[in-house]
Formats: structure tokens, C-alpha cells, sequence
């Protein structure tokens, strides 16, 4: 059944006039040559903020997004298969290996359209069984606009956020960027700078895009020694206090 697909791009231009009532549409997009099946749910992510796009529009925009953050372009197409729910403007996005999907939750808050897009484990997904079929892939998501252009410098509350205290007021935040994706990918990094220009305040948040790390990354950063300094690291929800939203009238 592999004949049809070289209609596809010709058959793309009427493709949003008359769609049917709400269902999921979905197409091939790439070929599923070699894509084991029973890996689906691990190679699946929910993929939302996406506004008004198709499939082949979404899965041409991702896959760019990866290819340009590889070192080289990934064989046969990152994306394997888009589904939308058009009214709900979500997708969920099928990549190639295991290890891809993995690596495109770093690209949770990229922009697309102007809207920030989500990307997400689906409800299914169960990190007990996912398989291991290679190695990990990471995505140098660093080279857009140089500071970082996917990590998303919000760190929402939630069990998995962190607390690092006693950061050097002189480290760059770049190198803390890179102390902690060198344990795990992340999803989020706040770094408050001191306004007289004095580097930053000596402490920030994070959060990594697998939530399995959170407690692994804790343990490993709270014997991280810096200039000196021990790193003061917990997760940020074990400390009520009320006051922690009035910090950023000093300026």
C-alpha cells in the first residue's frame, strides 16, 4: 500500500475547504519503513498551541525544528504521523524512534505562528514500558537567538519544580544552563538578574522535561560545589511561604 503516497503533495490544496464533522484527520507523513509498532505510545507526543495548521504544514514545521537542532538531518523524516483535533487545536505527533520523542519535549514553549506550543508525554504513555531502542538524542536546541530560543525561562509551580540556592552571583546563567542539561534535558530555567547589572541574584528555578528526573537531578545538584559554594537544591513545592511572589519590586 506504499503506491499512494507520491499523490500526497499534489492532493494538499483543497485540503482545509470541506472537512468532515469533528474527528481526528490523519495522514502519513513520512514513511513507517522500519518503525516498530508496538513502540507507538513511547514514540507519541501530545503536541498543543497550534492554531489553524494541517498535518503536513505541523509535521514539516517539527521536523525542521529537529533536523536544524541535529547535526544532521535524521534519515527518512523525524515524523512519522500527525493526527489534529481540529477543535480542540491539539495533535499528537508520532516521531520516528523512542529517543526522538524524548528529545522533542525540549521543544515544549517553541513558538509556531506566533503561539507557544505545548509538547507532552499522552495519557497513555507509561515510562515503565517504554523500550530503550538506542541511545539518547539531543537536540542543540541552543543555536536559535543563542540564549535558548525552546527553554521556556517561566518555571510554573508543581512538584517538579526546582530550587537552586547559592549560585555565584557572577556565573553566566549559560553555564548554569549547562551544569544542569548536563544531567537531564530541560524544560525550564529562571534565573533572576540583579537589576544594578551585578550578575544574578544567587539563586533560580528549573525544571526538566522528564519529570522522572526531578528527584535524580536534586540529588545529584545538592553535591555540586560552585566557586566554592555548595549548592543549596530542593524541590521548590515543599516550602510554603507566602510571600514569594512580591520579590520583583526592588528594582
Amino acid at each position: 500500500g506504499m503506491g499512494g503516497m507520491g499523490g500526497m503533495n499534489g492532493g494538499m490544496g483543497g485540503y482545509g475547504a470541506a472537512r468532515p464533522a469533528p474527528m481526528m484527520s490523519g495522514v502519513a507523513i513520512g514513511s513507517k519503513v522500519g518503525v516498530d509498532p508496538s513502540t507507538r505510545s513511547a514514540r507519541r507526543l501530545y503536541v498543543g498551541g497550534i492554531g489553524n495548521v494541517n498535518e503536513a504544514q505541523l509535521a514539516q514545521y517539527i521536523s525542521d525544528l529537529i533536523n536544524k537542532a541535529l547535526p544532521e538531518p535524521f534519515p527518512d523524516g523525524p515524523v512519522v504521523d500527525v493526527y489534529i483535533k481540529h477543535e480542540r487545536r491539539f495533535a499528537f505527533v508520532e516521531f520516528r524512534t523512542v529517543e526522538l520523542a524524548t528529545a522533542a519535549l525540549e521543544l515544549d514553549g517553541t513558538s509556531f505562528n506566533g503561539q507557544s506550543m505545548r509538547f507532552a508525554r499522552p495519557n497513555d504513555y507509561n515510562p515503565a514500558a517504554a523500550p530503550v531502542t538506542g541511545p539518547p538524542i539531543r537536540l542543540n536546541i541552543r543555536r536559535e537567538g543563542g540564549g535558548g530560543g525552546v527553554l521556556s525561562n517561566s518555571v510554573p509551580d508543581g512538584p517538579n519544580k526546582i530550587f537552586l540556592g547559592g549560585l555565584p552571583h557572577d556565573l553566566p546563567v549559560a553555564q548554569i544552563q549547562e551544569l544542569l542539561q548536563s544531567i537531564a534535558p530541560l524544560k525550564a530555567l529562571h534565573v533572576p538578574l540583579d537589576p544594578s547589572g551585578m550578575g544574578n541574584k544567587g539563586y533560580g528555578f528549573c525544571e526538566f522535561a522528564d519529570p522522572a528526573m526531578t528527584d535524580v537531578a536534586v540529588a545529584a545538584l545538592s553535591v555540586v560545589n560552585l566557586g566554592g559554594k555548595q549548592l543549596t537544591v530542593r524541590k521548590a513545592q515543599n516550602r510554603e511561604h507566602g510571600g514569594g511572589g512580591g520579590g520583583g519590586g526592588g528594582g
